[in-house]
Protein backbone atom coordinates (compact mmCIF):
# COMPACT_ATOMS: atom_id res chain seq x y z
CA UNK A 1 0.00 0.00 0.00
CA UNK A 2 1.34 3.49 -0.72
CA UNK A 3 -0.03 6.54 1.59
CA UNK A 4 1.68 9.90 1.25
CA UNK A 5 1.96 12.11 4.26
CA UNK A 6 3.51 15.93 4.90
CA UNK A 7 5.93 16.24 7.21
CA UNK A 8 7.98 19.56 9.04
CA UNK A 9 11.29 19.53 10.16
CA UNK A 10 13.15 22.08 12.25
CA UNK A 11 16.48 22.56 11.21
CA UNK A 12 18.89 24.26 14.13
CA UNK A 13 21.83 26.67 13.63
CA UNK A 14 23.94 27.52 16.34
CA UNK A 15 25.22 30.64 14.93
CA UNK A 16 24.30 34.26 13.56
CA UNK A 17 27.14 34.06 11.33
CA UNK A 18 27.25 34.76 7.46
CA UNK A 19 25.10 32.73 4.50
CA UNK A 20 28.10 30.44 4.38
CA UNK A 21 26.91 28.97 7.84
CA UNK A 22 23.69 28.73 6.87
CA UNK A 23 24.98 26.59 3.81
CA UNK A 24 26.83 24.38 5.88
CA UNK A 25 24.17 23.89 8.55
CA UNK A 26 22.13 22.83 5.63
CA UNK A 27 24.72 19.93 4.52
CA UNK A 28 25.19 19.06 7.82
CA UNK A 29 20.94 18.45 8.08
CA UNK A 30 21.18 16.55 4.66
CA UNK A 31 24.22 14.44 6.30
CA UNK A 32 21.58 12.76 8.24
CA UNK A 33 21.27 10.81 5.20
CA UNK A 34 24.76 9.67 4.29
CA UNK A 35 27.95 10.65 5.88
CA UNK A 36 29.33 11.33 2.12
CA UNK A 37 26.88 14.64 2.77
CA UNK A 38 29.00 16.06 5.40
CA UNK A 39 29.63 19.86 4.49
CA UNK A 40 33.50 20.87 4.79
CA UNK A 41 34.53 22.46 7.83
CA UNK A 42 35.66 26.12 7.52
CA UNK A 43 38.23 26.96 10.30
CA UNK A 44 36.83 30.07 11.37
CA UNK A 45 33.39 28.98 11.25
CA UNK A 46 31.36 28.20 14.44
CA UNK A 47 30.14 24.40 15.67
CA UNK A 48 26.96 23.47 13.78
CA UNK A 49 23.86 21.73 14.84
CA UNK A 50 21.62 19.79 13.07
CA UNK A 51 18.00 18.19 13.94
CA UNK A 52 15.96 16.43 11.72
CA UNK A 53 13.03 14.09 12.85
CA UNK A 54 9.25 12.51 12.30
CA UNK A 55 6.66 10.75 13.67
CA UNK A 56 3.76 9.18 11.77
CA UNK A 57 0.79 7.10 13.51
CA UNK A 58 -1.40 5.38 11.02
CA UNK A 59 -4.88 4.50 12.62
CA UNK A 60 -7.07 4.56 10.06
CA UNK A 61 -10.09 2.15 11.26
CA UNK A 62 -9.87 4.18 14.98
CA UNK A 63 -8.32 0.51 15.85
CA UNK A 64 -6.43 2.15 19.45
CA UNK A 65 -9.91 3.55 20.24
CA UNK A 66 -12.29 0.57 19.00
CA UNK A 67 -9.90 -2.10 20.76
CA UNK A 68 -10.46 -0.26 24.17
CA UNK A 69 -13.87 0.43 24.25
CA UNK A 70 -14.15 -3.48 23.29
CA UNK A 71 -11.44 -4.36 26.00
CA UNK A 72 -14.08 -2.13 28.46
CA UNK A 73 -17.25 -3.99 27.43
CA UNK A 74 -15.63 -7.48 27.57
CA UNK A 75 -14.52 -6.99 31.06
CA UNK A 76 -17.60 -5.41 32.09
CA UNK A 77 -19.73 -8.75 31.13
CA UNK A 78 -17.25 -11.01 32.59
CA UNK A 79 -17.71 -9.23 35.68
CA UNK A 80 -21.31 -9.88 35.82
CA UNK A 81 -21.03 -13.01 34.70
CA UNK A 82 -18.58 -13.88 37.86
CA UNK A 83 -21.17 -12.58 40.05
CA UNK A 84 -23.86 -14.96 39.12
CA UNK A 85 -25.57 -12.58 36.80
CA UNK A 86 -26.86 -13.98 33.76
CA UNK A 87 -25.60 -12.30 30.50
CA UNK A 88 -28.45 -11.27 27.79
CA UNK A 89 -28.37 -12.65 24.30
CA UNK A 90 -28.50 -9.42 23.17
CA UNK A 91 -25.04 -8.14 25.04
CA UNK A 92 -23.08 -11.05 23.89
CA UNK A 93 -24.20 -11.12 20.13
CA UNK A 94 -23.10 -7.41 20.20
CA UNK A 95 -19.82 -8.34 21.61
CA UNK A 96 -18.98 -11.04 19.02
CA UNK A 97 -20.05 -9.20 16.35
CA UNK A 98 -17.74 -6.46 17.54
CA UNK A 99 -14.96 -9.13 18.10
CA UNK A 100 -15.52 -10.20 14.60
CA UNK A 101 -15.30 -7.19 13.15
CA UNK A 102 -11.74 -5.93 15.08
CA UNK A 103 -10.26 -9.23 13.84
CA UNK A 104 -7.69 -8.10 11.82
CA UNK A 105 -7.64 -4.55 12.12
CA UNK A 106 -4.54 -2.83 13.20
CA UNK A 107 -2.59 0.25 13.84
CA UNK A 108 1.06 0.63 13.02
CA UNK A 109 3.52 3.64 13.53
CA UNK A 110 6.91 5.12 12.60
CA UNK A 111 9.18 7.79 14.13
CA UNK A 112 12.81 8.84 13.45
CA UNK A 113 15.46 11.68 14.61
CA UNK A 114 18.85 12.99 13.57
CA UNK A 115 20.78 15.09 15.84
CA UNK A 116 24.67 16.09 13.70
CA UNK A 117 27.32 18.39 15.00
CA UNK A 118 30.96 19.23 14.80
CA UNK A 119 32.06 19.35 18.35
CA UNK A 120 34.90 21.02 18.84
CA UNK A 121 36.59 18.57 20.79
CA UNK A 122 36.31 15.88 17.39
CA UNK A 123 39.10 16.09 15.15
CA UNK A 124 39.09 18.15 12.04
CA UNK A 125 35.97 16.28 9.68
CA UNK A 126 35.00 14.37 11.88
CA UNK A 127 30.80 14.93 13.10
CA UNK A 128 28.92 13.14 15.75
CA UNK A 129 25.47 12.01 15.31
CA UNK A 130 22.72 10.70 17.88
CA UNK A 131 19.81 9.02 15.41
CA UNK A 132 16.97 7.02 15.92
CA UNK A 133 14.43 5.00 13.92
CA UNK A 134 11.74 2.65 15.47
CA UNK A 135 8.57 0.96 13.77
CA UNK A 136 5.59 -0.67 15.53
CA UNK A 137 2.26 -2.24 14.75
CA UNK A 138 -0.06 -4.08 17.08
CA UNK A 139 -3.28 -6.20 15.88
CA UNK A 140 -6.39 -7.90 17.17
CA UNK A 141 -6.58 -11.96 16.89
CA UNK A 142 -10.25 -13.24 17.62
CA UNK A 143 -10.36 -16.67 19.01
CA UNK A 144 -13.57 -18.57 17.71
CA UNK A 145 -13.80 -20.33 20.82
CA UNK A 146 -14.87 -16.93 22.59
CA UNK A 147 -18.00 -17.12 20.95
CA UNK A 148 -19.30 -20.59 22.41
CA UNK A 149 -17.68 -19.01 25.77
CA UNK A 150 -20.45 -15.88 25.64
CA UNK A 151 -23.24 -17.66 24.66
CA UNK A 152 -22.66 -20.31 27.37
CA UNK A 153 -22.71 -17.40 29.80
CA UNK A 154 -26.49 -16.68 29.06
CA UNK A 155 -27.27 -19.84 30.27
CA UNK A 156 -25.25 -20.47 33.35
CA UNK A 157 -23.35 -17.81 35.09
CA UNK A 158 -19.66 -17.81 36.43
CA UNK A 159 -17.56 -16.86 33.14
CA UNK A 160 -14.43 -15.04 34.45
CA UNK A 161 -13.01 -12.37 32.09
CA UNK A 162 -10.12 -14.11 31.73
CA UNK A 163 -11.88 -16.72 30.36
CA UNK A 164 -11.73 -14.70 27.33
CA UNK A 165 -8.66 -16.30 24.71
CA UNK A 166 -8.77 -13.12 21.73
CA UNK A 167 -5.86 -11.50 22.07
CA UNK A 168 -4.14 -7.98 21.36
CA UNK A 169 -0.73 -8.88 19.51
CA UNK A 170 2.10 -6.08 19.26
CA UNK A 171 5.64 -5.73 18.16
CA UNK A 172 8.23 -3.24 17.59
CA UNK A 173 11.67 -2.67 16.60
CA UNK A 174 13.93 0.71 17.58
CA UNK A 175 17.19 1.11 16.45
CA UNK A 176 19.52 4.09 18.26
CA UNK A 177 22.24 4.49 16.88
CA UNK A 178 26.09 6.93 18.31
CA UNK A 179 27.49 7.35 14.97
CA UNK A 180 31.37 9.10 14.06
CA UNK A 181 31.28 10.23 10.76
CA UNK A 182 33.86 11.31 8.37
CA UNK A 183 33.87 12.16 4.42
CA UNK A 184 37.42 10.70 3.43
CA UNK A 185 39.25 11.91 0.33
CA UNK A 186 40.28 8.52 -1.53
CA UNK A 187 42.53 8.80 -4.16
CA UNK A 188 41.27 6.03 -6.17
CA UNK A 189 37.28 7.49 -6.19
CA UNK A 190 38.14 10.96 -8.14
CA UNK A 191 34.92 12.87 -8.25
CA UNK A 192 33.51 11.27 -5.70
CA UNK A 193 33.23 11.89 -2.39
CA UNK A 194 33.51 9.36 0.48
CA UNK A 195 32.13 9.13 4.01
CA UNK A 196 31.83 6.40 6.46
CA UNK A 197 30.21 6.38 9.59
CA UNK A 198 31.05 3.84 12.67
CA UNK A 199 27.96 3.17 14.67
CA UNK A 200 27.22 1.84 18.31
CA UNK A 201 23.91 0.38 18.12
CA UNK A 202 21.16 0.25 20.88
CA UNK A 203 18.85 -2.33 19.70
CA UNK A 204 15.14 -2.90 21.78
CA UNK A 205 13.02 -5.65 20.21
CA UNK A 206 9.04 -5.22 21.58
CA UNK A 207 6.54 -8.28 21.44
CA UNK A 208 3.47 -8.53 23.42
CA UNK A 209 0.46 -11.19 23.28
CA UNK A 210 -2.22 -10.06 25.85
CA UNK A 211 -5.70 -11.07 26.42
CA UNK A 212 -8.16 -9.12 25.42
CA UNK A 213 -9.57 -7.76 28.73
CA UNK A 214 -6.29 -7.04 30.02
CA UNK A 215 -5.71 -4.35 27.61
CA UNK A 216 -6.13 -0.55 29.47
CA UNK A 217 -5.67 3.01 28.67
CA UNK A 218 -1.96 3.88 26.85
CA UNK A 219 -0.61 0.40 27.97
CA UNK A 220 -0.50 -0.96 24.12
CA UNK A 221 2.89 -0.09 23.07
CA UNK A 222 5.60 0.33 26.29
CA UNK A 223 9.12 -0.62 25.14
CA UNK A 224 9.66 -0.62 28.79
CA UNK A 225 8.30 -3.78 29.01
CA UNK A 226 7.83 -7.10 27.12
CA UNK A 227 11.11 -6.06 25.00
CA UNK A 228 14.79 -7.34 24.41
CA UNK A 229 17.28 -5.13 24.44
CA UNK A 230 21.04 -5.57 22.18
CA UNK A 231 23.70 -3.50 21.68
CA UNK A 232 25.87 -3.79 18.52
CA UNK A 233 28.22 -2.07 16.17
CA UNK A 234 28.06 -1.63 12.85
CA UNK A 235 29.27 0.59 9.63
CA UNK A 236 27.59 2.77 6.75
CA UNK A 237 28.91 3.82 3.66
CA UNK A 238 28.28 6.21 0.95
CA UNK A 239 29.10 7.65 -2.30
CA UNK A 240 27.95 11.05 -3.80
CA UNK A 241 28.33 11.57 -7.34
CA UNK A 242 28.35 15.56 -8.90
CA UNK A 243 25.95 15.39 -12.17
CA UNK A 244 25.37 18.30 -13.89
CA UNK A 245 23.18 20.51 -10.69
CA UNK A 246 22.23 17.31 -8.78
CA UNK A 247 24.09 15.20 -6.15
CA UNK A 248 23.63 11.78 -6.76
CA UNK A 249 24.25 9.32 -3.44
CA UNK A 250 24.27 5.84 -2.81
CA UNK A 251 24.50 4.54 0.89
CA UNK A 252 24.64 0.95 2.06
CA UNK A 253 24.15 1.02 6.35
CA UNK A 254 24.24 -1.86 8.22
CA UNK A 255 27.18 -3.69 6.88
CA UNK A 256 27.72 -6.31 9.44
CA UNK A 257 24.28 -8.16 9.45
CA UNK A 258 23.02 -9.68 12.85
CA UNK A 259 19.90 -11.49 14.62
CA UNK A 260 18.19 -9.93 17.31
CA UNK A 261 15.86 -12.04 19.38
CA UNK A 262 12.40 -10.96 21.01
CA UNK A 263 10.70 -12.11 24.09
CA UNK A 264 7.87 -14.38 22.57
CA UNK A 265 9.45 -15.69 19.19
CA UNK A 266 12.68 -18.05 18.46
CA UNK A 267 13.68 -16.20 15.78
CA UNK A 268 14.29 -12.45 15.94
CA UNK A 269 14.81 -9.21 13.73
CA UNK A 270 17.26 -9.45 11.29
CA UNK A 271 19.28 -6.33 10.58
CA UNK A 272 20.91 -7.08 7.15
CA UNK A 273 22.82 -4.42 4.55
CA UNK A 274 20.24 -1.93 3.04
CA UNK A 275 21.25 0.26 -0.06
CA UNK A 276 19.52 3.43 -0.71
CA UNK A 277 19.73 5.89 -3.27
CA UNK A 278 19.19 9.72 -3.40
CA UNK A 279 19.06 12.91 -5.59
CA UNK A 280 19.52 16.41 -4.59
CA UNK A 281 19.67 19.88 -6.71
CA UNK A 282 19.35 23.54 -4.90
CA UNK A 283 16.50 25.53 -6.18
CA UNK A 284 15.93 29.49 -6.17
CA UNK A 285 13.49 28.60 -3.11
CA UNK A 286 15.44 25.75 -0.99
CA UNK A 287 16.53 22.11 -2.02
CA UNK A 288 14.87 19.56 -3.84
CA UNK A 289 15.67 15.82 -3.03
CA UNK A 290 14.10 12.34 -4.10
CA UNK A 291 15.13 9.15 -2.37
CA UNK A 292 14.21 5.31 -2.72
CA UNK A 293 14.78 2.02 -1.24
CA UNK A 294 17.27 0.06 -3.48
CA UNK A 295 16.56 -3.41 -1.24
CA UNK A 296 13.29 -4.15 1.34
CA UNK A 297 13.71 -3.07 4.79
CA UNK A 298 13.31 -6.49 6.96
CA UNK A 299 10.26 -6.66 9.15
CA UNK A 300 9.89 -8.57 12.31
CA UNK A 301 6.38 -10.26 13.40
CA UNK A 302 3.52 -7.83 12.73
CA UNK A 303 6.08 -5.51 11.59
CA UNK A 304 6.53 -5.91 7.64
CA UNK A 305 9.16 -5.69 5.22
CA UNK A 306 8.59 -2.74 3.36
CA UNK A 307 10.39 -0.64 0.29
CA UNK A 308 10.41 3.67 1.04
CA UNK A 309 10.71 6.20 -2.36
CA UNK A 310 10.09 9.96 -1.67
CA UNK A 311 10.65 13.39 -2.62
CA UNK A 312 10.76 16.55 -0.54
CA UNK A 313 10.99 20.04 -0.70
CA UNK A 314 13.28 22.31 1.47
CA UNK A 315 12.49 26.00 1.98
CA UNK A 316 14.13 28.50 4.57
CA UNK A 317 11.33 29.99 6.72
CA UNK A 318 13.57 31.75 9.29
CA UNK A 319 17.67 31.41 9.38
CA UNK A 320 17.35 29.06 11.92
CA UNK A 321 14.06 26.76 10.55
CA UNK A 322 13.54 25.05 7.80
CA UNK A 323 10.47 23.82 6.92
CA UNK A 324 10.02 20.71 5.20
CA UNK A 325 6.97 19.42 2.42
CA UNK A 326 7.49 15.82 1.76
CA UNK A 327 5.22 12.94 -0.23
CA UNK A 328 6.35 9.29 0.71
CA UNK A 329 5.38 5.64 -0.15
CA UNK A 330 5.58 2.96 1.49
CA UNK A 331 5.64 -0.24 -0.73
CA UNK A 332 5.09 -4.09 0.70
CA UNK A 333 3.74 -2.55 3.60
CA UNK A 334 0.67 -2.72 6.00
CA UNK A 335 -0.09 0.56 6.33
Amino acid sequence: MKHPFIILVTCIRLSTQVPVAIAQQAQLVAAAFSPSLLPDKQSDSPPLLGITGRVRITDNDRFLSEVLDLAEQARGLGDRSESGVLLLDFETDSLIAEMKELDGQFATGRANFAVLFDAPLLPEGWHLCACGQGRFAGTFVYDPEDEQRLQLATMTAGLMPADLESTIETAGVAVIDLALMKRFNVNWLKGFNFGASFKYQYIIVHERKLRLVEHEDDDLFDPSRDSNEHHFGNIDIGLTKKWASWDITAVLRNLIPGEFDGPLTDSGWQSRPHLELHAQRPLSIGSLSISGDITERTGFSHVPKERRTGIKLVSPIHPKINSILGYKNYDNSIM
